[in-house]
This record gives C-alpha cells, structure tokens and sequence, in this order.
C-alpha cells in the first residue's frame, strides 16, 4: 500500500508539471519576443536547411541544439507529409520578431516542457535515493510548481537542459560515496562533460565529485589523487562527443566563447554589478523560489550541515561555489542559476520532512508524559499525512503564481489581437 500510494502521489506531481507546462507552450506566436529564442531556433533552422550538424555558432555548447534539430527534422518530416510544407524554401531565413512557421517552435517549446517534467522525475529519484520517499516527493512537487522552472519549461532556450544534465551529473557523483570503481569515475565525468555541452559554467558540477571523492575516501583520497584525471579525461570525452565541431572548427570555436565572455563584460542582464547579494536574495524570495520554500531550503541545509550528512554536503559542494562565481560577474541572468535549482529544491524537500518528523516527535513525546504506560509506536500515517500536508502548503503559493503566469500567456498575444483588428 506504501508503495501504491508513493506511486500515486508521483503520478500526480508528474501529470500537473506536464500541463502547467504545457498550457501556454504557444504563448506569443506567431511573434516571437523572447531575446534568445530567435537565435537557437535561426542556428537549427540553418542546420536542417544545410542538411549538415555544424551549428556555427558556440557562445553555447550544442547538445540542446542538436536535440532541437532532431526535433525540427521530425516536424518539417510532418509538415511534409501532410501537406504543411512542400519545399526546402518554406523554411524561414529569420527568426527574430515574427516566425512563418510556428510549428517549429511549438514542438521545440515542448521539447524543452518535457525536459522540464523529466528533472522534476529525476530529483524525485534522487531525494528517495538519499533521503527517502518523502524528501523525493515533497521536492518534486515544489519543483514541479515552480514558476520560474515552469516559465523557462516554455521557451525555445538551452537552461531547462542544462539543469536536467547537471542533475544527472550530481546523481553520478553522489554514487562516489557508495561505488569507488573506475567506471563510477567514468559515468561521473561523461555526465559532467554533457551537462557542459549544454551550457559552459554547468562544468562546475565536477566540484561534487571531487567532494564525493574527498568525503568517501578520507585521507586516502590524496593517494587515489589520480581518479580526479580520470574523471577529467571523461568530461573531455562527454563535452566533445555532445559539441564535436569545436574540434573541428576550433577556430570559430574559440571566437564564439570569447565573444560570450565579453559580453559578459558589457551592461544589461538582470543585474549588472559585482556581488548584487541583495538583488540575488530578492530573487529567491520574490520569483525564483518564493518565500516558504526559501524557508524549507534553509532549514534542508541546517539539517544537512547539522547531520553532517555526506550527501548533502556533496550537493552544498556544488550549489554555493556555483552561486559565488556567478555572483562575481559583473552581469547576471537568473536563469544561468537554473544548474542548481534541483539542489535548492532537494533541500526543500529535506526541510519539509525535518520539520514533519520534529512535530511528530514533540507530540510523541508529549503523549508519552500524559501516558507513561503508552507504548511508543512510530506513526507512519501520521508521518506521510504531515509530509503530504506541509508540501502542499509549502508548494501552493508557487502553484498558484504559476497557474496565472499560464493563464496570462495562453491569452492571445496582443500583436495578434491588433492584427486581427486592423482586418
């Protein structure tokens, strides 16, 4: 019955973060408003229109790009066999402001949905892994609200991916602290490399190995020095089978990327300042995790840091260097924090179920000095019930945010009204 139940609550937590993504995945089109939309869906057009892999363009990695041609190519197959497309010449030149083909984007915005719904499956399977059933729901259900995770689900860009990648990479380096083979290395640094592929700073995720490594092996860790090579030999392998033409054409490779770092150099994004710890602390508050699950997540590294637990010290390993580099940048984009939103999520999860269990025991203990000849028995019921509860509570705020963001871009765009007035 547990695992009936377990089952059930999953199915649910997976059915609703599919269609809050879902709902509004057409917001917008024919008109196109998103700043980087434009470009990835101009670099996979070209690709399919040369009929090669070479996306030409690396200020990012290329695995969502290639994940987004086959994608394109699946859909253009489509168009061509019912009748929507007929030639090579109906694929548009441009991107920007207003696409002639929405089709396109709808599949490539569904894609990015599904991998959405796919990281909010995998940090479930990760907290029931390391913390139990409970801590992998009550996290996947805030994850699965989320309306900054769930806005980002609905846009043709590369950031719901590189948090799925980096999550599978924390997954294989959190196996370190059971599984010491080579191969564990091996998967380690392949995941490492691919979540790389998708976006340049989510390489940071190898600090959780090298810390999984240090915490599993102790002192000895310094004598098996030479597995961190070996797991660095395989994130070469993964970052360059998922972005092969930056052996090819390193050239290009190496504009592009210096570019990207310049740009970095220049004002606009979100913030632009060294060390804005205030405009970050509002975004976490306000938009990226909002208030109760702020809470849930600081009390989830309390308890890690107070267990000492190794698993957990091994995802705070990853999350706060990863939050002081890009904080060291002069400009910021929210959505470059998307690599460790499974972690602050995995945290909620865990302060959720703290708080449970420290309720459950003062009435436990409360019922033993009423009723000293009471006999102790753990209530399980009464746990999962809690559990269920407070992640609802927890998790309400965020979905009701979300279910308006939907609502508000399933509306009809107002270009398109206009439009249709001035027919």
């Amino acid at each position: 019955m547990r695992r009936f139940w377990t089952t059930t609550v999953l199915m649910v937590i997976i059915a609703g973060a599919l269609i809050l993504r879902f709902y509004a995945v057409e917001w917008g089109l024919p008109y196109v408003d998103h700043p980087d939309e434009p470009t990835t869906a101009k670099t996979v057009l070209e690709m399919l229109r040369r009929g090669d892999w070479n996306p030409r363009f690396f200020d990012k990695p290329s695995l969502y790009y290639y994940a987004l041609r086959v994608i394109f190519e699946a859909h253009w197959r489509y168009g061509l066999a019912t009748g929507l497309y007929s030639d090579i010449s109906q694929l548009p030149l441009g991107t920007y402001f207003y696409i002639t083909t929405p089709g396109f984007f709808i599949w490539g915005r569904m894609l990015t949905a599904l991998f959405g719904v796919a990281t909010v499956i995998l940090v479930n399977a990760i907290g029931r892994r390391w913390w139990g059933a409970a801590v992998g729901l009550s996290a996947a259900s805030v994850l699965a609200v989320l309306p900054f995770h769930v806005r980002h689900s609905q846009f043709l860009t590369v950031d719901v991916l590189t948090g799925l990648m980096t999550a599978l990479a924390l997954a294989a380096a959190l196996r370190l602290l059971e599984d010491q083979r080579w191969r564990a290395y091996a998967l380690a640094g392949l995941l490492a490399g691919l979540a790389a592929s998708t976006k340049y700073n989510a390489i940071a995720v190898a600090l959780a190995v090298v810390l999984a490594h240090g915490l599993r092996l102790g002192r000895v860790s310094l004598y098996l020095f030479w597995r961190l090579p070996w797991m660095a030999l395989w994130s070469a392998v993964g970052f360059f089978i998922a972005t092969p033409y930056a052996l090819m054409t390193p050239d290009v490779f190496l504009n592009d990327v210096l570019r990207q770092y310049a740009d970095y150099t220049v004002s606009g994004g979100d913030l632009y300042r060294r060390w804005p710890v205030a405009g970050y602390l509002n975004f976490f508050w306000s938009d990226g995790l909002l208030p109760l699950p702020c809470i849930a997540m600081l009390i989830g590294i309390v308890v890690i840091v107070r267990r000492r637990d190794r698993a957990g010290l091994v995802m705070l390993g990853f999350a706060l260097p990863y939050l002081l580099f890009v904080m060291a940048q002069r400009k910021h984009f929210f959505r470059n924090l998307m690599p460790i939103f499974p972690v602050l999520v995995l945290l909620a999860g865990i302060g959720i179920v703290a708080t449970i269990s420290y309720m459950l025991d003062r009435v436990v203990q409360q019922r033993q000095a009423e009723s000293p000849s009471h006999v102790r028995l753990t209530p399980g019921t009464l746990f999962a019930t809690g559990t269920l509860l407070l992640s609802a509570i927890v998790a309400i705020h965020p979905l009701i945010e979300t279910i308006a963001l939907d609502q508000l871009f399933a509306q009809p765009h107002s270009k398109v009204q206009a439009r249709d007035y001035v027919r």
